[in-house]
């Protein structure tokens, strides 16, 4: 099943920006999206070299929390590489973006996520 966010691409382009489209994002995601009201951006730490070090991770997610885990991934060259097209699994117990504040629990539903 493709989700809603299909059109994340078109509009980087239309931007005048890189688009990678990686295999497989039109059906990647936890579930459905609701209607988006902002993006929010946070730092994916990576290797030292490449363009994308952290795609796998942003993909593929960690051993104790499983991916996707953004719509979207900015690479070193400014390459927006479109990873997800459904909602991402961004929060657990642990909260790994380090942010307990309204907007990030609650923005998770109605944010595109780009690390």
């Amino acid at each position: 099943m493709a989700f809603s966010l299909t059109w994340l691409p078109e509009v980087l382009e239309d931007a005048g920006l890189k688009v990678a489209e990686q295999p497989g994002w039109r059906t990647r995601g936890r579930r459905e999206i609701g209607p988006v009201k902002g993006v929010i951006c946070h730092h994916t730490a990576g290797g030292l070299t490449g363009i994308m070090p952290s795609l796998g991770v942003l993909i593929d997610g960690l051993p104790q929390l499983n991916g996707p885990l953004s719509q979207l991934g900015l690479g070193r060259d400014g390459t927006f590489f479109v990873i997800a097209a459904g909602l991402p699994i961004r929060l657990h117990p642990a909260d790994p973006c380090g942010l307990r504040a309204k907007v990030c629990i609650h923005g998770n539903n109605v944010a595109i996520f780009r690390p």
